[in-house]
């Protein structure tokens, strides 16, 4: 038997309901039924040649595709929380003015005392959400990377009929596109916002890939927060755990066969 949760509307109410559902035989599927105030990336919606209704019915006849949404399970002393982020984790002061205080560690590398404006665990899923504008780089720090290499005596060789302008958004497309991984894929990727680097603060562990992620709070107003959700307190000493396992993948339907 297939078990479909429906969600409606958009992608707020989608990560809504995959941070509650546990049972990871439901099959969910988000329907866009206000597309033109909603995106709704995770969700799919009509067209002028399929209604809802279509989309539905092809759905009850089981003629669709799914895709396993790797999922992100996030501990606070040991005790899981009690819900599971399908686009990321963020922790950082509510006061956004604030700086907070960490040990970080990713898998077995060496933990890092760090000072920043947060830290940003996210999933492939949410790897073209958040994460995506947070790590994306302008075509004009890109020109003005160029223009240091320039400097320093590096020569960029451009293609036949290709200009500066094509070479820099090139460039662009290419390092914001890399930082987009499968939805399916069961690691996740980490991004420190806003590292302090100075004095006695450095910061090695700025992003990169992770089996497992764990964070020593040494501040005293943090949170978590996972897919803009859900809100959790984070204390001084408190020790947060983020990890990814097969099981844990939420099953979703992408397309219908219309």
């Amino acid at each position: 038997v297939c078990v479909c949760v429906y969600v409606y509307v958009g992608d707020g109410n989608f990560l809504r309901t995959a941070g509650a559902v546990s049972n990871h035989d439901r099959l969910v599927v988000g329907l866009n039924t206000d597309p033109k105030h909603s995106e709704g990336y995770l969700c799919m919606k009509p067209s002028p040649t399929h209604s809802l209704a279509d989309i539905i019915d092809r759905i009850v006849k089981r003629k669709f595709q799914v895709t396993r949404r790797q999922r992100i399970r996030v501990s606070k002393g040991g005790r899981q929380l009690p819900v599971l982020a399908l686009n990321e984790v963020f922790v950082g002061e509510k006061d956004p003015s604030h700086a907070s205080y960490y040990e970080l560690q990713t898998d077995d590398r060496r933990p890092e005392m760090q000072k920043s404006s947060g830290v940003l665990v996210y999933t492939g899923t949410g790897s073209t959400s958040w994460a995506y504008n947070m790590n994306k780089v302008s075509e004009s720090q890109v020109s003005r990377v160029l223009d240091s290499l320039h400097r320093e005596g590096v020569v960029c060789s451009l293609q036949p009929n290709d200009n500066r302008e094509e070479l820099v958004q090139r460039v662009t497309e290419a390092i914001n596109e890399s930082s987009i991984y499968e939805a399916e894929q069961c690691s996740m990727k980490f991004t420190v916002r806003e590292p302090v680097i100075k004095g006695i603060f450095a910061a090695s562990l700025t992003h990169g890939c992770a089996q497992r992620l764990s964070m020593h709070i040494h501040s005293w107003n943090t949170a978590v927060v996972m897919d803009g959700q859900f809100h959790f307190n984070l204390e001084n000493g408190s020790v947060l755990s983020c990890q990814m396992s097969l099981s844990d993948a939420l099953r979703t339907v992408v397309a219908v066969d219309l």
